[in-house]
Formats: structure tokens, sequence, C-alpha cells
């Protein structure tokens, strides 16, 4: 049976203790909060929760929580659980979206700026793989840094890198130009100089010892 309190004015309830309960014996249950204010678009209704300890909203393992204590130190946390993921998004789902993702299950963090692929830059954490990964982009020919505990490597698109790790540094391009205001030095206990086609080795004095 539906019952329906109106109250022109203002309607208050002062207890030690104020229970709101759902019934869950007819399925699906709801409990709802609307200020509606002086119509929809006028921005004038309002919802205030305030405690002087703390306001805590759950919804299975996940929950949102503000505390403070009697020192004046207050906290607000977020906590998705131990297999959820907590979002923090804006302009979504269109316009140019903004995204921190925390994912307990991945043991991963993911920040986005933009959400059209070519335009967006992000940032990466995998605790799995220890690994940090920055792409301005967002695509496999993107401008990208990536490291991890093997090693740093930044590219431009499969085919132009630079990769360092415990055994050397890689350079590796469609083409690559070295070039020196001054003086240019190569030097190893090993040199190998080997091309495919032509070998050119030009200069107003050429010494070969």
């Amino acid at each position: 049976m539906d019952h329906t309190h109106v109250v022109g004015g203002t309607y208050g309830a002062v207890a030690g203790n104020i229970y709101f309960t759902s019934k869950v014996d007819l399925g699906d249950s709801t409990i709802g909060l609307y200020a509606k204010g002086t119509g929809p678009g006028t921005g004038t209704g309002s919802i205030e929760l305030n405690a002087n300890g703390q306001v805590v909203a759950s919804a299975g393992s996940a929950s949102f929580q503000l505390t403070t204590n009697l020192a004046g130190e207050s906290t607000a946390m977020l906590d998705g659980g131990p297999l959820g993921v907590v979002t923090l998004a804006n302009a979504l789902p269109i316009g140019n979206a903004q995204t921190v993702q925390l994912d307990s299950l991945l043991n991963s963090i993911q920040i986005c700026n933009g959400n059209v692929k070519g335009a967006k830059q992000t940032i990466v954490l995998d605790g799995l793989t220890q690994s940090i990964e920055l792409s301005a982009g967002g695509l496999p020919v993107s401008p990208t840094i990536q490291m991890s505990p093997t090693g740093i490597k930044l590219s431009m698109g499969p085919a132009n890198y630079i990769e360092i790790g415990a055994k050397g540094i890689t350079i590796s391009g469609l083409i690559v130009d070295v070039t020196a205001a001054g003086q240019a030095t190569l030097e190893g206990a090993m040199v190998n100089v080997q091309a495919k086609a032509v070998t050119a080795i030009k200069g107003a004095l050429v010494q070969i010892q």
C-alpha cells in the first residue's frame, strides 16, 4: 500500500537514531531522496548530508566515506573493493573526456585526457608488470615512453625507437641522423659499420689506421 505524507512547510524528525528501510520481500526496493526545487533546470533543489563524525555510502564492497576526528582532520575515501574499479570521470559520455581509473584486480592506475584516439594523452601504471607507459595520442604510431624493471623504451611507431636495457642501448629508425656542431666521436672495443647498399665515407681528410 502506497502512502504519501505532504507538508506545506518544513518537516523534521529528531531521534537518537533514525532508520529508513525498504522491504525486500516484494522484489527490488529503492529509497530515493529528491529535491525538486522550483522545477527541472532551475538549480534550486539541494540535498545536504552533514555529520560531525562520518558519512558512509556503500553498495556491496564499494564504499564512499567522509570522516573527521576531534582534531579537525578530515579525509575522503572512495573504495571500489578488493575486486572493484574506481573511475573518476569528467565530460562523459561525450566531449573531451578526462578519466582516472583505479583497478584493484589488475593492480593498475590509468589517467586519460581525451577520448579520441590520436588526440588523447594517457599514463598507465601497471602493478603486475611494474611498468609505466606514457602515450601522446593513444595509437600504435603515437609517441610513447615505456619504463619497466628491464629498461626504458622511447618510440614513435614500431620502426623508430631508442631502447635502454641492462645489455646496452639500441637505436633503430627508418632514417637515423647523427650530427654534431663540433666533434663527433664513435668509439668502442669493437666497432662495425655495415650497409646493405652503399657505404660512403667522406671528409676533407680521411684517415684509416
